[in-house]
């Protein structure tokens, strides 16, 4: 008897262990990820007797006040890269400025804000929680990245591999030639044949315009 029960108590306390882990690994799947906070300690900062002001980084790596050129994706499908100003806000990381034009050259409807913007208006920035119910703009500064995340119902289709006409560009004024040439000697059956090949393409870029012209003249 004292055997059997000392053999019951062996088993549970072998099973207590599992039963606490998977306790807290459900725990831990509910509980929201939240970002640590970090303080610096300024005094192991070498410099030259100046206050840096290091509370910024506190909550990770923030995005100073600025111009940068960034690619820009579009709920996960990257779009553009394209220059886009980071403003202040109060809070230690800068905000990004999301203008109309951006918006467009990105894939989303701007008819929704037509009223108050003009479509190709890259000056103003648009709060998007605003005219785009559930709509959020994160940057990513490991990837340099500009998230945004819209709903379907405001995304533009359009065909793979579309540029949006904002975006091209008529280049510098330019000439160009090129050409090239190739022969060929055969012999077969008693016979000869000899095929001579060249080819010429040229053409002048000026402002919208582009004119190319190809010639490939074959001698035998």
């Amino acid at each position: 008897m004292p055997f059997k029960r000392s053999l019951l108590c062996l088993t549970i306390s072998a099973a207590l262990p599992f039963s606490v882990c998977a306790a807290e690994t459900t725990a831990t799947k509910a509980v929201p990820e939240t970002e640590e906070t970090v303080e610096f300690n300024d005094q192991f900062l070498f410099n030259s007797g100046a206050n840096i002001d290091v509370s910024r980084f506190a909550n990770g790596n923030p995005i100073l006040a600025g111009t940068y050129r960034v690619k820009v994706n579009l709920n996960n499908k990257l779009k553009i890269t394209s220059e886009v100003t980071f403003k202040e806000n109060g809070t230690p990381r800068a905000s990004a400025c999301i203008t109309p034009l951006l918006l467009s050259q990105a894939g989303v409807d701007t008819k929704t804000i037509s009223n108050d913007y003009d479509a190709d208006d890259n000056a103003s920035c648009v709060d998007i929680k605003k005219y785009y119910p559930t709509a959020s703009a994160n940057y990513d500064t490991g990837t340099q990245a500009l998230d945004l995340s819209f709903p379907q119902i405001y995304i533009v289709k359009r065909p793979a591999g579309y540029v949006d006409p904002s975006l091209w560009e008529n280049g510098v004024p330019a000439a160009l030639v090129s050409y090239d040439m190739n022969a060929w000697h055969s012999e077969g059956n008693g016979s000869t044949s000899d095929t001579a090949y060249a080819g010429l393409r040229y053409g002048l870029n000026m402002g919208a315009v582009a004119l190319t012209l190809a010639r490939h003249p074959e001698l035998e």
